[in-house]
């Protein structure tokens, strides 16, 4: 079963959020305004032909995130590529603190681009919300930090776009949040997993002290279609 996270893109597309995707022949990818994900296919079935005319809906280019490696697929340019480590977790340090929390709805997606691009982080489109749940803690009416679901399928529920104001780090929001949504995740009987750079050392370490602990390494990767 954990073989399933060496391609989450693909165990996801092709499982619980697939009607969240555009599929040509054993390629997949997440509607643009949704994820800029794609996947060439399970190994050994790869089609970069349909990777290719997929990649023609996402005009800011896919990104691909699996198990190392990572081929640049015929006809398409590597544009950026990252190292990152997967982290599970089955328990979690539960949340000692009470913070004033919301469940985010379409009506705050504004907020929450504007913040993850604060953070560096991103894409966070349009419709990026309906992946899974997401929530936020506000001061004096301002959306402050932001964590949600991204990737999921049977079993597995991932966390992404962990992110804080700059004016308010320091405070265990970061903290609270992912305790919060992976208690919420492992309440559920699924897995709660996380994607976190390899030199993110201070992100890492939050997530190793709160329960999550490295599965193995994987790499990202982003393409797009010569002009």
């Amino acid at each position: 079963m954990l073989k399933s996270l060496d391609r989450p893109i693909w165990t996801a597309l092709n499982s619980d959020q697939s009607h969240l995707g555009i599929h040509d022949s054993v390629a997949s990818a997440f509607y643009a305004d949704v994820a800029p994900f794609a996947t060439a296919g399970p190994i050994g079935f790869e089609d970069s032909e349909a990777l290719i005319r997929l990649a023609a809906y996402h005009p800011k280019g896919i990104a691909m995130l699996q198990a190392k490696p990572i081929s640049t697929p015929d006809g398409l340019i590597e544009t950026g590529r990252c190292d990152c480590v997967q982290m599970l977790a089955t328990s979690m340090l539960a949340a000692s603190e009470r913070r004033h929390l919301f469940t985010l709805k379409p009506r705050d997606i504004p907020e929450i681009i504007d913040l993850v691009e604060r953070n560096g982080l991103g894409p966070f489109n349009r419709n990026t919300i309906v992946m899974g749940t997401h929530l936020g803690i506000r001061v004096s009416g301002n959306l402050v930090a932001v964590a949600g679901e991204r990737i999921t399928f049977p079993g597995f529920r991932e966390l992404g776009f962990v992110c804080v104001h700059p004016e308010h780090r320091g405070r265990g929001y970061a903290r609270y949040l992912i305790s919060l949504l992976a208690t919420q995740i492992i309440s559920l009987g699924d897995t709660a997993f996380v994607h976190v750079e390899v030199d993110n050392a201070a992100a890492i370490g939050l997530f190793e002290k709160l329960g999550f602990k490295v599965r193995r390494e994987m790499v990202a990767a982003r393409f797009e279609v010569p002009v």
